[in-house]
């Protein structure tokens, strides 16, 4: 079984680190309490992240231009700061580019 399979897995799997130690957004492995689908990939957070943990955790870029949608909903930019993300959610990070000719 590989990350990203669709397989599930150990947590080990979700992790640069040695097999059975926490990634580094988790500080013991108590606190992994949930799986969540953020971009397509299943992964381990801690039970009440925020949706700002989550940004910053994922190494989000100019997270005040992201959109995001959660359960294929769209989170409004106000409720954000506000959000706390539960088990099985579905994230996405959306990206709009301008342009054209």
């Amino acid at each position: 079984m590989t990350p990203g399979d669709g397989g599930g897995g150990s947590l080990s799997e979700y992790s640069d680190n040695e097999p059975g130690t926490p990634s580094p957004c988790v500080k013991n492995m108590e606190d992994y309490e949930m799986t969540i689908t953020v971009a397509g990939e299943k992964k381990e957070y801690k039970d009440g992240l925020t949706l700002p943990e989550l940004l910053e955790l994922e190494n989000v870029e100019m997270p005040e231009y992201v959109t995001v949608s959660i359960n294929e909903e769209f989170v409004e930019a106000d409720k954000k700061a506000t959000t706390v993300l539960k088990e099985g959610d579905n994230v996405e990070f959306l990206y709009f580019m301008g342009g054209g000719c």
